[in-house]
């Protein structure tokens, strides 16, 4: 598992293209922890880079409160299993978890997520949106814009 400090939106889109090739066998695991507890990024870093083992994947410490991980567990996994896995490898740390397929146009939404989070300290900090919610927000947007493109021929 390769561990990328930050939002690294260049590193991001060299992986683009290997993972769209098998994009149905990628997960994406979006961890949030709690703003009122200390979070050590590097012991969070080091259990889930054990927890993942030799499997393919990407882990972006997103900020002290957010990290993403894209990993290559195959077609059929438990995505509950895997969540409850997760919880259990940081008992330390009080945190939401979501894991998810990542959908053909869901790297884009990555993407503008990791783009937000790296924009964050020119914004003058604050709290960004997690992934699920964001994805639902984009999505939003996304489907907006396309009505009014459609409708509109705007």
């Amino acid at each position: 598992m390769e561990i990328i400090n930050g939002a690294n939106i260049t590193r991001f889109q060299k992986l683009t293209n290997g993972i769209r090739e098998n994009v149905d066998e990628w997960k994406v695991v979006d961890i949030i922890f709690d703003e009122r507890k200390p979070v050590n990024t590097d012991d969070i870093s080091k259990k889930l880079d054990t927890y993942f083992g030799v499997l393919e994947g990407y882990m972006f410490i997103c900020s002290s409160k957010e990290i993403l991980v894209l990993v290559m567990l195959g077609k059929s996994c438990d995505l509950q299993k895997i969540k409850q896995d997760v919880q259990h490898t940081l008992p330390d740390y009080k945190c939401k978890i979501s894991v998810g397929q990542i959908a053909r146009d869901g790297l884009q939404t990555i993407e503008l997520r990791l783009k937000q989070v790296a924009d964050l300290p020119s914004m003058g900090g604050g709290n960004c949106l997690p992934m699920r919610k964001f994805v639902k927000s984009a999505t939003k947007k996304y489907f907006l814009s396309w009505m009014t493109i459609s409708l509109f021929g705007a």
